[in-house]
């Protein structure tokens, strides 16, 4: 009877070591979300200029005010603060920079209007190179349209060897 229980920690553990997550910076729908492969999706979305928690596991959807809940923290937090020590921050720049390579762009697509005609046709060549040198959507364009989109991706194990790789 524990085997089964068993197999289960252990396929759950598989799972969230190599199933893909994404993090997803949108403009055009105003959200952060991020979203675990076949499980669900969480973020904050702005409505209306009003921020929504948001999640959805397995086809079940439940928001929640954000304000709300950052105003139920604040009452809560303790006010006499603890004269703490200053800590060292846990990884190295080498550490880092193989966390940040173990990340993989899934969609990026920048469009820029600085409303400025002259400004925008000087920066025009320069982001055209860019978009051509990345492959992805960099534009400079005169018709008032701003959004970025940035998703990116990562599996739990990458992010693991990122940590334990010295080099």
């Amino acid at each position: 009877m524990w085997w089964i229980l068993l197999y289960i920690v252990i396929g759950i553990l598989l799972f969230l070591l190599f199933g893909p997550f994404s993090f997803r910076i949108d403009s055009k729908t105003n959200s952060i979300k991020i979203k675990l492969f076949l499980i669900g999706e969480g973020g904050i979305v702005l409505q209306e200029y009003y921020p929504w928690l948001e999640v959805k596991i397995i086809g079940l959807k439940w928001r929640w005010d954000l304000i709300e809940i950052i105003s139920k923290t604040e009452k809560n937090k303790n006010e006499v603060k603890k004269d703490s020590k200053r800590k060292s921050f846990p990884l190295n720049t080498v550490q880092i920079k193989n966390l940040i390579q173990s990340f993989k762009i899934k969609e990026c697509v920048f469009k820029l209007d600085t409303n400025d005609p002259s400004l925008n046709g000087m920066l025009f060549p320069f982001f055209y190179w860019l978009e051509q040198w990345t492959g992805k959507t960099i534009q400079i364009n005169f018709t008032q349209d701003n959004q970025l989109t940035l998703e990116i991706e990562n599996q739990g194990y990458k992010i693991l060897w990122a940590m334990i790789k010295k080099s």
